[in-house]
């Protein structure tokens, strides 16, 4: 067993750190090593006197130090040119920006050094793209006891307990996140937000044996809220993990990679079975009023809640309310039909199959099949000129529902300023204002760790460059609210409820048909060699028009 400390950014403060660990040295505490996470020198490249005491070696260094390389253009002028690896003084290692080494007490160590918002050009120093594969070649399927970085990995938050502060909730860098996903390493600590945050620990995906990573995060030594920047830990080199803790969570980090084997066209799925049962989010204004809906289609009033007869959803493909002759597309657990009273004649709807309220309360499986369905519509439109913006609303609402909506590409820029604009001076059935405001999710967080629970409202949109808004509903919310914005950018407001937008059956029919024979090719769904090219459709008059978008 090996007794080892780490700690966070350091940022010139020697004293402050090696006098706390000299205390407990005297105590009798031994550690084998310590390790710094973060930037260890002054990130503004200020003068730092207590590392000229260590360097010349007037002041003695307690205990064998490994540090990473530096984080920005300032910082590196303390490593005298050994960035990328070397002794900067007695007992003080740079391991450099990205590598692997097993110490004499065969710890198995990796780390990768950078900035998370560093670009080529910029003075602070990228982490270096596709890394993974470089360590994941060095490590070479052996277990990596310990992976040091310099920032957290993106989206770490997902799935887990949120940290204090919720600007950690955007913070991390997509390379530390790949990195982390493949190398699987039982510890990860990182540094540079200089907030203290130890994450549950997760479960890795892996078919051969059971993997734990516990990733923690520590704060910068001397830090006026005296949050924790000093971890110490004993640890057996090379320890399988015979059990899967108590706290234990799923990996927040998505499999990239995933492929699904596509299903036979043609064939709808009619069983239904349960959707999940899930308790009622007490931050959810909607609660008694779904509560209320669902026990007068049971007839029964009890205070347990009741299961629904779910072949009275409209959206159940199952159900005897569903309009069939709009179905363009059936996956494995989705489908995507035409819109009832669309934008245009090729708003569709991306929905479960089976019984889910809204993407939170999504299996895996589900949530992955409805990316792939994205991504066809998005290729779809894109190759007809057309942008894409991808909307759901959590609110009042049974069965999920992702709107598709192609639009002209000279529309996509000002799609935020129409969110504004008709959000602003919104109010409620009751008079009260409701502000609609929006924030950003960085790529890669899951939204369920930027919201309470399963069963809070929300509305969230996408844009065609993967951005993705979200606003949580607090009160009311317009049920028509995205195509609305939509309906405001393209100057036909009459357009803003669906219901001015229906039309015959036989009309549905001729749309559904000719949106069929134009996804077939880009259909993740149907093995199909040949597609029609064709990009007509005959019209009241009997001439041809291009099929297009408002």
């Amino acid at each position: 067993m090996v007794k080892i400390l780490v700690t966070g950014d350091v940022l010139g403060k020697l004293d402050s750190l090696y006098n706390r660990i000299r205390k407990l040295q005297a105590k009798g505490q031994s550690f084998s090593e310590l390790y710094c996470v973060g930037s260890f020198f002054p990130t503004d490249g200020s003068e730092c006197p207590e590392w000229d005491d260590y360097k010349t070696g007037e002041k003695r260094i307690p205990i064998s130090t490994y540090i990473l390389g530096p984080s920005n253009v300032a910082e590196s002028k303390f490593y005298a040119g050994l960035d990328n690896g070397g002794e900067l003084c007695a007992n003080i290692m740079c391991l450099g920006r990205c590598g692997t080494f097993t110490t004499a007490d065969g710890l198995k160590v990796g780390y990768l050094g950078g900035s998370a918002s560093g670009k080529e050009g910029s003075t602070e120093y990228p982490v270096q793209v596709n890394a993974w594969k470089k360590l994941k070649e060095q490590v070479s399927g052996a277990t990596l006891d310990v992976f040091l970085s310099s920032c957290w990995p993106l989206g770490i938050t997902n799935n887990g307990n949120s940290p204090d502060d919720p600007r950690l909730l955007q913070c991390g860098n997509l390379e530390i996140a790949r990195a982390t996903r493949e190398l699987k390493p039982r510890y990860h600590f990182a540094g540079l937000e200089q907030k203290h945050y130890e994450r549950r620990p997760y479960k890795n995906k892996s078919e051969k044996k059971l993997e734990i990573t516990r990733f923690i995060a520590l704060a910068n030594v001397g830090n006026p809220n005296k949050e924790k920047y000093l971890y110490a830990f004993n640890i057996t080199p090379g320890e399988l993990t015979a059990k899967l803790p108590e706290d234990c969570t799923e990996t927040p980090f998505p499999d990239e990679a995933a492929s699904r084997a596509k299903a036979n066209a043609g064939s709808y799925r009619w069983s239904l079975p349960d959707g999940p049962e899930l308790k009622d989010d007490p931050d959810d204004p909607d609660a008694v009023e779904r509560r209320k809906r669902q026990q007068a289609l049971t007839g029964e009033a009890g205070g347990k809640r009741q299961r629904r007869d779910f072949g009275d959803c409209w959206f159940c493909l199952g159900g005897e309310h569903v309009r069939k002759h709009m179905v363009v597309s059936v996956g494995q657990h989705c489908y995507v039909a035409l819109a009832r009273g669309g934008v245009n004649s090729q708003h569709v709807l991306i929905l479960p199959i089976q019984h889910y309220q809204s993407s939170l309360t999504l299996p895996d499986e589900v949530s992955l099949e409805v990316e792939e369905y994205k991504k066809a519509l998005k290729e779809m439109f894109k190759s007809r000129g057309l942008s894409s913006f991808i909307y759901e609303r959590n609110y009042k609402t049974d069965h999920m529902q992702i709107q598709v909506l192609p639009i002209h590409k000279k529309y996509k820029q000002h799609i935020p300023t129409a969110l504004t604009k008709v959000g602003h001076g919104r109010t409620d059935k009751n008079g009260y204002p409701i502000e609609i405001d929006f924030v950003e999710l960085p790529m890669l967080v899951d939204m369920r760790s930027a919201l309470p629970g399963p069963r809070t409202p929300f509305f969230v949109c996408e844009l065609d460059d993967g951005t993705r808004l979200l606003h949580r509903v607090r009160g009311g919310f317009p049920l028509n609210f995205g195509r609305e914005a939509v309906c405001e950018l393209i100057n036909k407001p009459e357009k803003g409820d669906w219901k001015n937008c229906v039309v015959a059956d036989d009309q549905e029919e001729h749309y559904s048909s000719k949106f069929t024979e134009i996804f077939r090719k880009f259909d993740p769904f149907l093995d199909q060699d040949s597609s029609s090219d064709e990009d007509t459709e005959v019209v009241g008059n009997g001439k041809a028009k291009e099929v297009t978008a408002e």
